[in-house]
């Protein structure tokens, strides 16, 4: 069986035109354990909290499971857009860590995520994320449950 790269099947989802990943949708969306709630007053244990997303691959990536569907779904990439390393403008300490416990590596990754897991990640604190809005606001974007400008 021949391996068809992402951006000529079918099942792939495209990125906005400056970005760089998109999403395979050959199988259901992926779900992740994301943190948990502490149990009411009539159920004490711990209820697990979960987010689910389809798993973001480049174009050139290839599973095995794909299906043809013709001339390459290529997004033509802007030099400041959002797919753009967040290392510049945050520091490379700071994008390390986000990406470490994030998966975190441009300006449109920090959009799944909310304030609240933002601010657990090494060496963002709330002088960063100041920063961080005014990046996602420049390119358009904003965090996981708030409004882009």
């Amino acid at each position: 069986m021949e391996l068809i790269p992402c951006d000529r099947c079918r099942f792939w989802l495209p990125p906005p035109k400056d970005g760089l990943r998109g999403y395979c949708r050959v199988h259901g969306p992926r779900s992740y354990l994301v943190g948990w709630v502490e149990g009411t007053e009539n159920d004490e244990e711990p209820l697990p909290i979960f987010e689910s997303y389809w798993p973001p691959t480049s174009p050139d990536d290839a599973c095995g499971d794909g299906r043809p569907c013709g001339k390459p779904r290529r997004p033509a990439v802007e030099s400041i857009g959002p797919k753009t390393s967040i290392a510049a403008e945050l520091g490379r300490q700071v994008a390390k860590s986000l990406r470490d416990d994030l998966g975190v590596e441009t300006w449109v990754d920090l959009t799944r995520w909310p304030v609240q897991h933002i601010l657990v990640c090494r060496f963002v604190g709330e002088a960063k994320l100041r920063e961080i809005r005014a990046g996602l606001r420049r390119r358009g974007l904003a965090l996981k449950g708030e409004q882009c400008p």
